[in-house]
């Protein structure tokens, strides 16, 4: 019922901008429902979905290799719980 677009970067000039932002496509009602963000702005992670679930794992803040997983409950339409990887790390895939 839901696509999920989550993190990412873009470039001006030299400087790469990332991003937290998570915007959600309703399949049903074919509308882009109410926005929402992770925890913290990363590109170079992993999405995956589980039944009602989607998560986020890893990825690099352009400082930092992130351990974070960020839950998403397609029920509830709203975040339920963070994890964390063993090692962080990007380029998950």
């Amino acid at each position: 019922k839901y696509a999920l677009f989550a993190g990412g970067s873009s470039n001006t000039s030299d400087t790469a901008i990332f991003s937290n932002r998570v915007d959600i496509w309703n399949s049903e009602t074919q509308n882009w429902g109410s926005n929402t963000t992770l925890s913290a702005a990363r590109r170079a992670f992993a999405g995956a979905s589980v039944g009602k679930y989607a998560m986020f794992a890893g990825g690099w803040n352009g400082v930092n290799f992130l351990n974070s997983v960020e839950i998403w409950d397609s029920d509830l339409y709203n975040w339920v719980t963070s994890k964390t990887l063993s090692v962080a790390r990007s380029a998950l895939g």
